[in-house]
């Protein structure tokens, strides 16, 4: 009986004490199994290019407190959200002059009248610096984590954004969104960061986003293919087929043809009722063709379409001294051995006939009638699940 009393009252203990967000968080990082994000306080948190193509901007920080008050919002939602948050910090330059709408006079160096477009400043000319909290490291918008997380960022509030009478703080435009959120009924159940948005990383170059990155939903597309395209070592390769399936965005769907796709290939079973399962086992089925052919052929499979590729390069055109550009010898080779032929036909002048190898021969697998020069598609380091 006495202990049963004790069973009974630690239990009630325990109840009581789960009901406090910070003993919710301590349990949290006790949690045997659990993989936590390092919230030591001494940690480097700037921003590098390994921390995602795809970040959440929480809030933004000015003025003499701006760097202590980002680093605390930064290190409670690692330490309490178990979030991977950084530090990025931009200096804002509105001393130089801007060209405004319209046209000013002015008298030229040798006293005639001319029209210019008109000059503006700011109002308050001044350079500052911006310090934003991020939250990464996400390798697509698409990502259902990164919308997950987004969501519960716009209903957290943190310790280090509270503002009263009594407390400062440097957050861009803190208090007015603090007014705004009391006054406006439907947004007081969000937090100080209900404006929180996905953004790209900014330490990334311009063109990072121009090349196709991919994102762990079309990972797992790839997953187990022998000669994926993902492993070919050059920059750039030229796709030389191309099989077109159905327009599917839905990760679910996506995710259960592809499972319906394995599952026929490894039964041997026909595969008919998705075209996006169809197009993919043509790819399959020419890549494998041209590998027995002694051809460096890679397979690739998106989310509407795969492909196959061929040879790999540092590059694929370059600028000469002239100014003209020059297509890679070795590019041009290959997409002249697979673009469409032109037979000699009588009155037929500019009729093209796609290329195919002997051993696919009415399967309906040839060749684009014009190959082209691609950007080798990457995973970022993201994707591979580093934790920091």
């Amino acid at each position: 009986m006495k202990r049963q009393s004790i069973s009974m009252a630690v239990v009630v203990f325990m109840a009581a004490a789960l009901t406090t967000s910070a003993t919710v968080a301590q349990l949290h990082k006790s949690l045997p199994f659990a993989r936590r994000v390092n919230s030591d306080p001494s940690l480097d948190l700037s921003l590098s290019q390994q921390h995602g193509p795809w970040l959440i901007m929480c809030a933004s920080f000015v003025g003499e407190r701006a760097e202590q008050q980002a680093r605390q919002l930064a290190l409670e939602l690692r330490r309490d959200h178990n979030m991977k948050t950084y530090l990025y910090q931009h200096t804002f330059d509105y001393s130089d002059s801007v060209r405004g709408l319209g046209w000013e006079p002015y008298t030229t160096a040798s006293g005639e009248k001319n029209i210019r477009p008109l000059r503006m400043k700011a109002a308050h000319p001044d350079r500052f610096d911006e310090i934003a909290v991020l939250v990464g490291d996400f390798s697509s918008v698409e990502d259902a984590s990164s919308k997950d997380a987004l969501q519960k960022i716009k209903y957290l509030k943190p310790r280090s954004l509270e503002i009263g009478s009594h407390i400062e703080t440097s957050q861009s435009l803190g208090a007015l969104r603090e007014f705004h959120r009391r006054v406006n009924g439907k947004n007081r159940e969000k937090g100080p960061m209900r404006s929180a948005f996905l953004m790209p990383n900014p330490m990334l170059p311009a063109d990072y986003f121009q090349a196709h990155t991919v994102d762990k939903l079309v990972l797992n597309l790839n997953k187990g293919i022998r000669h994926s395209l993902l492993d070919c070592p050059g920059r750039y390769s030229v796709r030389v087929a191309t099989f077109r399936g159905d327009l599917v965005t839905d990760a679910r769907e996506i995710n259960a043809k592809q499972k319906d796709y394995q599952d026929k290939l490894r039964f041997k079973k026909p595969i008919t009722d998705s075209k996006l399962a169809e197009a993919g086992n043509k790819a399959h089925v020419l890549c494998k063709e041209l590998r027995k052919m002694g051809v460096e052929a890679y397979e690739f499979h998106d989310r509407y379409e795969s492909y196959v590729c061929v040879g790999s390069f540092d590059w694929a055109t370059r600028k000469l001294q002239n100014g003209k550009d020059e297509l890679n010898p070795e590019v041009a080779k290959i997409i002249k051995e697979f673009k469409a032929q032109t037979p000699n036909l009588p009155n037929m002048p500019m009729v093209m006939v796609p290329r195919t190898l002997k051993a696919l021969k009415g399967k309906n697998i040839n060749f684009d009638a014009q190959p082209l020069p691609v950007v080798v598609p990457k995973m970022h380091v993201s994707t591979l699940g580093f934790n920091r």
